[in-house]
């Protein structure tokens, strides 16, 4: 039987902001699902990903070079993401193209 070891991390959004925290991955991880806060108002969401190296002796450091995620057709990855306090699953061979990850929200709010 293989082992799935499924954990979370947390990004934030800044107060009425539309740019999320960065999380790092460093390329062994995938990220498989979103959950949405009860706070949440719908909205979309893009993902943009870094390669940058990390600086492991820099706690503060953080990317520089983002990109956005676009698939093989040329749209731009986007999740819709409607109602509060539910759950995401998302595409894993998409979200597999970076080090470092941070989302853009679009008509989105938080109260």
């Amino acid at each position: 039987m293989a082992n799935n070891f499924l954990f979370t991390k947390e990004i934030t959004f800044a107060a009425s902001g539309t740019l999320s925290s960065s999380l790092y991955l460093d390329g062994l991880f995938a990220i498989v699902g979103i959950i949405l806060p009860a706070a949440w108002t719908a909205g979309n969401i893009t993902v943009e990903a870094s390669m940058d190296e990390r600086d492991p002796t820099n706690s503060a450091w953080t990317p520089t070079t983002w990109y956005g995620i676009y698939d093989s057709t040329g749209t731009q990855y986007t999740i819709t993401a409607g109602a509060a306090s539910r759950g995401l699953m998302l595409s894993q061979d998409v979200l597999m193209a970076g080090k470092h990850f941070r989302c853009l929200c679009t008509r989105c709010c938080w109260h």
